[in-house]
């Protein structure tokens, strides 16, 4: 009973198998199922069924193990004992049956089982006799015993046993039928004298499915055919981001792909970007202004902000240049899309890679062109950028300057050696593109280059290559001085002193002070609206407005219909 209680079902078998009676009563007149079925452990159930237990039994409340399972919710359990021979319409000292008991706890699965119970108590059918049900039970529950006894007899190894010895292993194992019964339920699995005992042993034939164990058991879902793809349509491989896992911080862990936001935090009454101190030590905040918490921003939005202060911070502490958000684009390509020729080179600096792919395998040369800035192109393209890299879609960095409208970055590209021959995958090559775009400029200047004039006293001129280094980063000009190794000095005794004075070696002690915060150094005004008036030189008098489009959509905006 205790076993029963814990929900035990291989501690409650190996008792059932020392010859454990599994109808034995406590002093409330409970059995071993009223507890299995008042915790609802269906395999502990299950078990006392395969050892001839009877479910059929009240204790001094009147309550059979079904009113137990239906005040539970157990709805297998209600089913179960349905099935194996429990009387669902037995009242208990209340006068409630099992239905009524559920429905007074709210329980309306259990409810429906307990009622469909109620018909079935006292019918015997074809299909589902009690010597049925119970020799189905005890091969469930000794299914490994009556295998291990097969195997001696399974000659060809496939399951196929003569019908003799299968009965009569049945019989010396204890089954309980009688050698009549057994001879009925196997004579449709007999062929040529011989059964298939794996079939015979589930009882798929001769019991009920809704009876068998293996109902209880549950349903694994089949796996979904994959039906051919319909001829025409394109799958594009798109890539997944699996971002690496976020990076320690201070307070909390921070994705990869974001940065500390550096503020500057002083007393705003006595300095600003048009008044700084005139000596770190003059600012003297850090004692008495509240520090802000720590706050992260990610790193291609710090880009977006033209955050440089936040972006070195974050690359002298060991942030990685090529960082990628979860569209795979870098710090590069934000600013190359942006336009942002300053931030541009100081990533490159940085030796960030100009040959790198975002989801769509566009590089930064991509997002340059589209951005139309012929000085950011330049740029990149000293560095090693591949002219001719190909996109998701096939195409390249000169179809995106021609969709752009960007003549001067077309001609750019094509004198560098562009090829025109390329084509996307909807088979459009660059003067296709050019003329769905229709801008004079640009479809002349491929014209121009696709069919060059020929001469045939003229030798074919050799393809430059373009300089570069080889990995396609870019490289500094200077190389960044060597770590130098700290030794920390010990104090000079007073006979050392004498001696280096005599020496005329006396260092000079390091009394040099860093302040806690220092001041962060920011544009003034003057510098913010010179910045302003490069801004409208590189992109027009509208960019200081919100409706301001770059380049690729202010020409889809043009090109496309108006409403």
């Amino acid at each position: 009973m205790s076993a029963a209680k814990s929900g035990s079902a291989t501690v409650v078998k190996a008792i059932l198998e020392k010859r454990g009676d599994p109808n034995i009563k406590d002093w409330k007149r409970n059995r071993a199922a009223h507890f299995a079925a008042a915790y609802g452990h269906f395999e502990v159930l299950a078990a006392l069924a395969g050892y001839d237990a009877d479910f059929d039994c009240a204790n001094v409340e009147g309550n059979t193990a079904l009113h137990l399972a239906a005040r539970g919710n157990f709805t297998l359990c209600c089913r179960f004992l349905a099935q194996r021979g429990c009387n669902g319409k037995h009242k208990n000292s209340e006068g409630c049956t099992a239905r009524m008991v559920a429905k007074e706890f709210g329980n309306k699965q259990a409810a429906k089982e307990c009622k469909k119970g109620e018909k079935l108590h006292g019918k015997s059918g074809k299909g589902f006799e009690k010597f049925i049900i119970k020799f189905h039970d005890w091969v469930y529950v000794n299914m490994e015993k009556v295998k291990a006894a097969l195997v001696k007899y399974d000659t060809h190894k496939n399951g196929v046993i003569p019908a003799v010895y299968l009965k009569r292993v049945l019989l010396s194992l204890e089954a309980p039928i009688s050698y009549e019964n057994l001879e009925l339920i196997s004579k449709p699995f007999e062929k040529a004298g011989s059964i298939n005992a794996k079939d015979f042993l589930v009882g798929k034939k001769y019991l009920k499915k809704t009876f068998q164990q293996s109902s209880y058991l549950p349903k694994e879902k089949k796996p979904k055919r994959e039906r051919p793809a319909k001829a025409g349509k394109f799958k594009l491989p798109m890539a997944i981001c699996t971002n690496p896992s976020p990076r320690p911080t201070p307070n909390k862990q921070a994705p990869i792909d974001y940065i500390q936001y550096i503020s500057c935090v002083t007393d705003t009454n006595r300095f600003d970007r048009d008044l700084p101190p005139n000596h770190p030590m003059q600012d003297d905040s850090f004692w008495y202004v509240q520090v802000p918490d720590i706050s992260y921003i990610n790193i291609n939005e710090a880009v977006r902000c033209n955050d440089e202060k936040s972006l070195k911070t974050a690359f002298e502490q060991g942030t990685p240049v090529d960082t990628k958000d979860k569209y795979f684009k870098t710090p590069l390509m934000v600013a190359a899309s942006q336009g942002n020729v300053d931030l541009v080179k100081m990533l490159l600096e940085k030796r960030a890679s100009v040959n790198t792919i975002d989801n769509f395998k566009w590089t930064p040369l991509h997002h340059a062109c589209h951005g139309g800035q012929l000085e950011v192109v330049k740029v990149i393209v000293e560095r090693g950028a591949d002219i001719n890299a190909r996109a998701l879609n096939g195409g390249t960095p000169l179809t995106r300057a021609i969709e752009s409208s960007a003549f001067d970055v077309v001609q750019y590209l094509i004198e560098k050696g562009a090829k025109l021959t390329t084509e996307t995958r909807k088979g459009l090559t660059p003067l296709d593109i050019a003329t769905s775009f229709a801008d004079p400029r640009v479809i002349n200047a491929v014209i121009a280059k696709w069919t060059p004039p020929y001469d045939k006293f003229k030798k074919p001129a050799k393809a430059k290559k373009l300089k570069g280094p080889g990995d396609g980063r870019g490289a500094d000009s200077r190389e960044s001085p060597e770590d130098m190794a700290y030794f920390q000095k010990s104090r000079i005794t007073v006979y050392q002193l004498a001696e280096s004075i005599l020496d005329n070696k006396v260092e000079p002690e390091d009394i040099s002070y860093s302040p806690p915060r220092p001041w962060i150094q920011m544009p003034n005004t003057e510098q913010q609206m010179a910045r302003k008036g490069a801004l409208r030189e590189q992109f027009g008098w509208k960019v200081d407005f919100p409706d301001f489009l770059m380049p690729f959509r202010k020409n889809v905006s043009e090109q496309g219909p108006k409403t």
